[in-house]
């Protein structure tokens, strides 16, 4: 029997960003999935089997925190890291509030890929 690999979710409304985001993550030991914008990512993320969401709060529409909102209300919310390009200390005391971690989207490549090997268990 094989071993299922984990899958981690992007959820970002920069598609160049989010596949570039992608591309940094193809070395981990996990499927990473890209999916552009807010629209349908609450039920992408109910459909279950993600270890690890990487969600952008700055998004048209749906922001990142009202995605988080309902995903708490359904217990999905463990798994979300936020991971946005605003300033440092403003993501960290709005993760810090939301109960979340989170990572800048400045994070180099190495940071990038450990945090989520080390959430992820890849």
């Amino acid at each position: 029997m094989t071993k299922e690999r984990m899958q981690v979710l992007i959820v970002d409304d920069d598609a160049d960003f989010g596949e570039l985001t992608q591309r940094r993550l193809r070395n981990i030991d996990a499927d990473v999935v890209f999916h552009e914008g807010p629209d349908g990512a609450i039920e992408r993320i109910g459909e279950g089997g993600f270890a690890l969401v990487l969600l952008d709060i700055n998004m048209p529409g749906l922001s990142g925190l009202q995605i988080l909102d309902a995903l708490k209300q359904r217990g999905d919310a463990d798994k979300v890291v936020l991971f946005s390009s605003m300033d440092e200390r403003a993501l960290e005391e709005i993760a810090k509030t939301a109960g979340v971690d989170y990572l800048s989207k400045s994070a180099s490549k190495d940071e990038l890929l450990a945090r989520v090997a080390a959430a992820t268990g890849a």
